[in-house]
């Protein structure tokens, strides 16, 4: 494994001197492809896979940042103003300063793809180039989702957990091969090491791929991706994205034709009526929601009364300090503490844990400049439709669940719509 690291860090250097488009691609397909437990010790630290092709990039931007305009500069400043306030709050708050500084390079790391996204894009070519890419992997992902979830197993994460398990501290992770759900046998995460991790990515794709891309060619298989990871969402067995992406389904349905709802609905009710499987699934996916409601312990996961003891214990975690709150990392290094608490699955027991009520706000207005931007590029009434559906989407996702590693691929396809758009281009 260790020359396949070293494989890729070449191939991220040599496509750095390509361009960066090409090097941002890549790392996105990377990033997709072999999850984040992959992790090796250069000099006695142990450093994840990922961040180093993120350290590799960084470094790359910080001497190429100047040399190079973009119009979303002032756009960028809103990223900055929450690293400045997360490096704000370091001497007022309670975690250790050297956790602190770590989770804080961390978070450069992490938005350091987002930043050369600004930069990267230039015209349609650079849109078209990542596309080409990121579809290629989406239909690596969903098919072998469909084979996981038909064999019971995970042969490549058991390799890769059997390997990295216990140094990234996710051997137990295949245990969601095991956990029945709304009428699941098991929950799938294809390539990806979380179920909650793959659908969040998921409901992203299904966005770009109903809303931001226009196939002029190959319409059936573009149809058909659609179904698969609509599939693939519903074995994740997560209804923090299920529910997302039934929203983004109901908006792209209303925007149809009525001639085509029609013709869609009756489609819809006869398969329902004639199918067993569609008719459980329908009950499932009732069953699921009444479960969510009542905390059915059929049907796992978190429910309301969960979430009402991990609101309670939320204050309690940040009542010494509920506007800057614990600091830096707090969950990821001490939030263990609070057992109840039960992973901070939303971006408010998260976020509000580790900055507060003021990080929260930063955070909220981070999302809001996304109408900014649509002001910006003076988008069409459906164009805005589109924008306010995946963005409401994502957002009812991470407050359901937090942000499951899908920060990136939000911004990034947000910006490749955006630039489709300013070019009006179709591909």
């Amino acid at each position: 494994m260790i020359g396949l690291v070293v494989l890729t860090v070449a191939i991220q250097i040599y496509l750095l001197k390509k361009g960066m488009i090409k090097s941002l691609s890549f790392y996105l397909c990377i990033v997709l492809l072999i999850p984040y437990i992959v992790k090796f010790t250069i000099g006695g630290f142990g450093i994840l896979y990922n961040q180093l092709l993120q350290l590799i990039l960084f470094v790359a931007f910080m001497v190429s940042w100047r040399k190079r305009k973009t119009p979303n500069r002032k756009f960028m400043l809103y990223f900055i103003a929450l690293l400045y306030y997360f490096i704000f709050i370091i001497p007022f708050t309670s975690t250790p300063y050297s956790l602190q500084l770590q989770a804080v390079l961390k978070i450069i790391l992490s938005f350091t793809p987002i930043f050369i996204a600004f930069y990267a894009f230039r015209d349609s070519k650079d849109v078209e180039y990542i596309h080409k890419w990121l579809t290629l992997v989406c239909w690596i992902m969903v098919v072998y989702g469909l084979i996981v979830y038909a064999t019971g197993r995970n042969f490549y994460m058991e390799y890769l957990i059997n390997i990295y398990g216990d140094i990234s501290n996710t051997s137990n992770y295949l245990h969601f091969m095991d956990e029945e759900r709304a009428g699941l046998s098991h929950r799938i995460s294809s390539t990806i090491v979380h179920p909650l991790s793959y659908g969040q990515i998921l409901i992203l794709f299904l966005g770009y791929y109903l809303f931001m891309y226009v196939p002029l060619k190959n319409k059936m298989w573009h149809w058909l991706l659609i179904v698969l990871i609509i599939i693939n969402v519903f074995m994740s067995g997560s209804r923090s994205c299920i529910f997302p992406m039934a929203l983004i389904l109901l908006v792209r349905v209303l925007l149809m034709e009525i001639k085509t709802k029609v013709v869609l609905t009756i489609i819809l009710c006869l398969m329902v009526v004639s199918s067993p499987a569609l008719f459980s699934l329908v009950t499932d996916i009732y069953n699921m929601i009444n479960g969510t409601i009542r905390g059915s312990a059929d049907y796992g996961g978190s429910n309301i009364s969960m979430r009402a003891l991990q609101f309670i214990t939320f204050i309690e975690i940040i009542s010494d300090n509920s506007l800057l709150g614990r600091g830096n990392g707090f969950v990821a290094y001490q939030g263990d503490k609070y057992p109840d608490m039960l992973g901070y699955e939303s971006i408010i027991f998260n976020e509000g844990s580790n900055y507060g009520l003021i990080g929260l706000l930063f955070y909220l207005i981070l999302f809001s400049s996304v109408f900014r931007l649509m002001k910006r590029y003076n988008l069409s009434k459906t164009g805005i439709v589109y924008v306010v559906a995946i963005s409401f989407s994502y957002l009812l996702s991470i407050i359901m669940t937090g942000i499951q590693g899908s920060f990136v691929f939000f911004w990034i396809l947000m910006v490749a719509y955006l630039n489709l758009h300013k070019n009006q281009v179709k591909l």
